[in-house]
């Protein structure tokens, strides 16, 4: 399905004698599309640098013109390139550009990503059609964790009782000791429950990528490549776990997404 919503207004050009040739691009997205296209979402670079396509043969990279030469990786700027790629996989299937890709100007959008790998890109667009990224995240109850910890490991509970009410002095290397053991055991409670989940979800995915957890309540923080036929019973699945686990544990999930974990295009 083609987005053909006409331009409120024309992308605007950088300085330079050359026009569009000379004006810096930042990069979302290659998409596949033959016609030009404008979209709505406001872009890294703001309001007045309005999100469209360049060309090349049934490619099209999804930029918009910047009048900056790099971007900080704030949470406003990480925002509002993700909503730029949102918009777009509603009506297209995408390959997201890594964030803060910016070519010196439209030029080498096709002469240093669309032209010279164009049977790749084609083909990496065919392989993603009707996916979808699915994000899940697992946090263990404040008050759930550390009380698990210590009722399955006898050791822990001695030495924690052999300590208590002694002087944080007179008990400095048994503390540290104490430390390392719930550390330990932390690590493989993690590396154990987050297996034990990922059973249930993995049936729905064609790809998995484990990233590491955020803090030490996070049991499971991992993103699931789907197809989309696959995403109903994939939310079931989720949902009977919630209720399994939900006194114990707080589940998240976040998607459709890009496919960003799973593919980050570069330019050149």
């Amino acid at each position: 399905m083609k987005n053909t919503r006409p331009a409120a207004r024309a992308p605007q050009s950088g300085a330079g004698s050359s026009g569009e040739e000379s004006t810096r691009k930042y990069l979302y997205c290659v998409i596949q599309s033959k016609q030009p296209q404008t979209f709505g979402a406001r872009g890294v670079a703001g309001p007045d640098y309005p999100i469209h396509t360049l060309h090349y043969r049934g490619l099209a990279a999804v930029v918009s013109d910047s009048p900056a030469a790099t971007y900080e990786g704030t949470r406003q700027n990480m925002t509002a390139h993700m909503r730029v790629l949102e918009e777009v996989m509603r009506e297209q299937t995408i390959l997201p550009l890594k964030f803060n890709s910016l070519s010196a100007t439209a030029g080498d959008v096709s002469g240093k990503l669309l032209k010279p790998a164009y049977e790749e890109l084609l083909a990496r667009l065919a392989s993603v059609a009707g996916r979808v990224e699915m994000g899940v995240k697992a946090f263990w109850r404040e008050d759930v964790l550390y009380r698990e910890i210590v009722a399955a490991n006898e050791d822990i509970r001695r030495l924690r009782d052999r300590i208590a009410g002694r002087s944080p002095d007179a008990t400095y290397k048994e503390r540290i000791k104490l430390g390392e053991m719930v550390e330990k055991a932390l690590i493989a409670k993690r590396e154990r429950e987050s297996e034990l989940m990922l059973a249930r979800l993995r049936p729905h995915a064609e790809d998995i990528r484990i990233r590491e957890p955020a803090s030490e309540r996070m049991a499971l923080n991992v993103a699931l490549l789907l197809k989309s036929s696959e995403q109903a019973a994939f939310e079931e699945s989720l949902t009977a776990l919630d209720r399994e686990e939900g006194q114990r544990m707080m589940l998240k999930c976040v998607g459709p997404a890009p496919l960003y974990n799973f593919i980050q295009l570069t330019l050149g």
